[in-house]
């Protein structure tokens, strides 16, 4: 009897310090997260001292300045896993994301390993609040393989499988594709110097464009299109920006005249 009651003692004061350590870490995170200006709300965590990961469910989160609440509107995580390993750039080995979701878009996996990849499936961007503020890309896969050479915007491969990018009109009668102008202006800039992100490979698949006037009102047309965008330059591998723009503006060019608009 008495080497019962010991057990169960122990058993219960393990569930109790399991109880104390979790809203405990709950609370020091939530904390941490106001003092940058988020407030955050993690409804269930977890964690595997065998596996050196800690899990979150169910996490919302707002900016409480009100401009940056205006870009990221709230944001919402359904799952979390945090891999620890001591070795790794601040500790952390690698994050998988699951169900993250926000007013700029939404990714249903982000898997991501420092100074080694990022890799994503199902993301989605949306186009701006003036173009109807609703989806802009829906890609399959995003992946990018980051070199090397301790430079975070060097990367050795970068393949993104677009499924649909939808242009839109908006009510003033402006196409989103007319903006592409300034784009080009911007990329110029910079393009070749030591701030442009450096790819040794680049690949854009793009299986589908729509086209929607949301002045006159009516559906989507959606043209097919089955284009690859490449990017290879092993002299100047900072010198790609102004070559994919031009590719992509070809490509939305005959989809459009195909649209009819």
């Amino acid at each position: 009897m008495g080497c019962g009651g010991i057990v169960l003692f122990a058993f219960v004061a393990i569930i109790v310090v399991n109880i104390l350590i979790k809203d405990y870490v709950i609370n020091r995170l939530e904390k941490e997260l106001a003092s940058k200006g988020l407030k955050v709300e993690i409804d269930k965590l977890d964690y595997s001292l065998i596996k050196k990961e800690v899990m979150v469910e169910r996490v919302t989160a707002v900016h409480v300045a009100a401009d940056d609440f205006d870009v990221f509107g709230n944001m919402n995580l359904d799952r979390g896993v945090i891999k620890i390993f001591s070795l790794g750039r601040n500790g952390i080995a690698g994050l998988d994301l699951e169900g993250a979701r926000m007013k700029m878009g939404s990714v249903d996996e982000i898997k991501f390993i420092p100074g080694v990849s990022v890799e994503a499936k199902g993301l989605k961007v949306n186009n701006p609040k003036e173009f109807g503020g609703g989806v802009l890309l829906e890609c399959n896969e995003v992946a990018f393989h980051f070199k090397t050479n301790g430079q975070e915007n060097d990367f050795k491969k970068v393949r993104i499988d677009v499924q649909r990018v939808n242009i839109v009109r908006n009510k003033k009668g402006l196409w989103l594709t007319d903006l592409m102008g300034e784009a080009q202006k911007e990329v110029k800039k910079i393009e070749g110097s030591k701030t442009a992100p450096a790819i040794d490979d680049l690949k854009i698949s793009i299986a589908e464009i729509s086209f929607q006037d949301l002045s006159a009102g009516g559906p989507a047309k959606v043209i097919k299109v089955e284009k690859l965008i490449t990017a290879k330059n092993q002299q100047n591998p900072r010198a790609y920006g102004l070559s994919v723009i031009l590719q992509l503006a070809g490509i939305v060019y005959e989809a459009k005249k195909k649209s009819g608009f």
